[in-house]
């Protein structure tokens, strides 16, 4: 466990696992920048674990994905009683203008963002979109019918699960080292090494069972954990060209950061690599235009008539 930043006058963390060089050598180049900016404007610590946090022999050792549930433990081991942490996954990009995500945030509960329900577009349309650009744009094997148009309840079924109608994409959580890593690790440790999901192994829908099981969710937003598979898919089906430029596709992802807070790249295609790029909001323009509107959307608004106002040109 290493803390990359202190925080500030209070006990709020985000806190990734990286396990591997590459995966460590990819996050420090392309997303630390603007997790950093966002920490140091609102105080906030980060924390990585950047080693197995249990012995690879071990009956219960699973791959890094699953160890987010140990990291409450691991903190509370080093002294962090009663902090508030936002596990993030390492291919996820944070707008550096937005708001403290521990604001509204209720300790008792733990914090997911549903990619199911209260999106700010049809999900099926997004879906048809995304594997339609894939097999047109990527590769023609890429299949129009898949696992990908599964539903909660297909997910839950297939691992022999109660059925429940809403599904959190586990790359985002937050929780209270108190009040819940004790929990987090028991469940870790209810599955032993080799467990089959529907995901590779993947612990995305056992803690999704898990947690709705146990009930004590509040439910964030679509803008704290917007995908950028079906961000592209709507509002960018053109940069799923091969020829489309870095410029460019840098330019489509911060324009996504304008109206959403925290941008997850969960995924293995092309599309889902596209994270992995410098600089962003490094141009004057680009950042006082999104600070600009930050400050308008906090500006009172009247309605009250102008007249009739055309451009000169």
């Amino acid at each position: 466990m290493k803390i990359i930043v202190q925080p500030k006058g209070n006990k709020n963390f985000l806190a990734t696992v990286i396990i591997g060089q590459n995966y460590l050598s990819d996050w420090e180049k392309f997303a630390f920048p603007l997790w950093n900016a966002y920490c140091i404007r609102h105080g906030l610590g980060l924390i990585i674990f950047d080693a197995e946090l249990i012995n690879i022999k071990d009956k219960f050792w699973k791959k890094a994905n699953w160890q987010k549930m140990l990291i409450g433990v691991e903190m509370i081991k080093n002294g962090l009683l009663d902090a508030n942490v936002c596990y993030l996954d390492t291919d996820i990009l944070i707008s550096p203008f937005a708001p403290n995500l521990f604001n509204t945030y209720d300790k008792t509960c733990i914090a997911l963002v549903s990619e199911i329900k209260n999106l700010p577009f049809s999900l099926r349309l997004a879906q048809k979109r995304l594997a339609f650009l894939r097999h047109t744009r990527w590769s023609s094997e890429y299949p129009l019918d898949s696992a990908l148009f599964k539903t909660p309840e297909d997910i839950f079924s297939y691992h022999g699960f109660q059925v429940f109608d809403d599904y959190a994409c586990t790359g985002f959580f937050i929780f209270n080292t108190v009040n819940h890593s004790e929990m987090l690790s028991r469940w870790f440790n209810k599955y032993q090494s080799g467990i089959e999901t529907i995901t590779g192994g993947g612990e995305e829908p056992i803690l999704n069972y898990e947690l709705l099981n146990w009930g004590k969710i509040q439910w964030y937003p679509y803008e704290f954990q917007a995908l950028w598979i079906y961000e592209a898919a709507i509002k960018y089906p053109f940069i799923f060209d091969l020829n489309a430029s870095s410029d460019l596709i840098k330019k489509c992802i911060e324009a996504s950061l304008h109206s959403n807070h925290i941008l997850h790249f969960a995924g293995s295609w092309n599309e889902c690599q596209m994270w992995k790029l410098e600089n962003f909001f490094e141009e004057k323009e680009t950042k006082e235009e999104v600070i600009n509107f930050q400050n308008y959307l906090n500006k009172k608004i009247t309605g009250e008539a102008v007249g009739m106002i055309r451009p000169k040109n």
